[in-house]
């Protein structure tokens, strides 16, 4: 009977220290699972609609697509290879003030079961960089970043979108 205790002890406490593979948000930085690529167009690198790359988990509108949405965004080229990356936007006003962060992101198959709230001081804790426009498109210099996976944050009239961007120099 002792044993089986043992056993037991043993097998539950084997189960319990087990993890599964999944992407660490402990860094607190978004976790990406696609992007759409586009070209400098803002269409698809060959023409016509962007090609998805993995699984985007991206907010690009409040409606289903550009046309059927009154805001919107849009990040190209992308991948950026070039010396600048692009934000287009799309509002009611055109001229509504619009607050941008940029924030490095972690690459994974998956989504985390538990993706974090980004509040204003946490995309401010977390960015790489950030400005505040209000015209419909914004050229940021890539000379800033290093090499990897980006999330762009956009709040406009307290909505926030998000696409997902992967800088390659």
């Amino acid at each position: 009977m002792r044993h089986y205790y043992l056993f037991l002890l043993l097998f539950l406490s084997g189960i319990t220290s087990c993890r599964k593979d999944e992407p660490s948000s402990e860094s607190g930085k978004p976790v990406i699972t696609g992007y759409y690529q586009r070209s400098i167009t803002g269409g698809g690198v060959n023409g016509g609609d962007p090609e998805i790359v993995g699984n985007p988990n991206t907010r690009l509108g409040d409606g289903n697509d550009f046309a059927s949405s009154d805001y919107y965004l849009i990040s190209y080229p992308n991948p950026c290879t070039g010396d600048q990356l692009r934000i287009a936007t799309k509002s009611p006003d055109e001229s509504s003030q619009k607050q941008l962060w940029i924030v490095p992101a972690e690459w994974s198959e998956k989504a985390p079961d538990n993706t974090p709230i980004m509040t204003n001081e946490t995309l401010d804790k977390l960015s790489e960089f950030s400005t505040t426009f209000s015209s419909q498109m914004v050229a940021i210099k890539t000379s800033r970043f290093s090499n990897g996976y980006y999330r762009v944050y956009l709040e406009i009239d307290g909505k926030l979108f998000y696409d997902n961007v992967l800088i390659q120099k």
